[in-house]
């Protein structure tokens, strides 16, 4: 399918693995969405949001919940699987692999938000960071160590959920 090239990243509804979703580059400042409901043998253009190509995630807790992350510092979320979007101020938000319902959202200003109820409510977890500039937010699977690579400050790394940072 010709409208799949530039693929820039793809997610996995952990309700349904048969549901996918593909963020595909058109534009400089724009991405198109496009979704599968069969495991990716067919894909559907469901809708376009603008300047975003970082993230792409689906929330554990709703599938319907989805983000796509910013290219300049913003976050979208859609709340309808992807038909539409709403523009966030957090940039970025990853999934704990060994509780899908903790989620870790990064700003590129004030710090790095933990959620423990699959997104409902944020907390702020700064703790010991001295920038708050965070670039980028990653979570391991195999251990559930927190990367954040910050904005001039190196790359802190955090073993207990984002208690503490080192």
């Amino acid at each position: 399918d010709r409208g799949l090239d530039s693929i820039r990243r793809v997610a996995v509804d952990p309700q349904d693995g048969r549901i996918l979703y593909a963020l595909r580059d058109t534009r400089p400042t724009s991405s198109d969405v496009y979704k599968s409901t069969d495991g990716g043998d067919n894909w559907v253009l469901v809708s376009a949001v603008g300047g975003v190509s970082g993230v792409l995630v689906v929330d554990p807790s709703d599938s319907r919940v989805v983000y796509a992350g910013g290219r300049r510092g913003g976050l979208s979320k859609s709340t309808d699987g992807g038909l539409s979007w709403n523009r966030t101020s957090l940039s970025s938000t990853y999934p704990d692999a060994r509780d899908r319902t903790i989620l870790y959202m990064g700003h590129s200003v004030t710090g790095l938000y933990k959620s423990v109820d699959g997104g409902l409510t944020w907390e702020p977890r700064n703790q010991g960071l001295l920038n708050t500039r965070i670039g980028k937010v990653m979570v391991s699977p195999v251990t559930g160590r927190i990367y954040l690579a910050t904005g001039g400050a190196g790359v802190y790394v955090s073993d207990d959920q984002a208690e503490t940072w080192q």
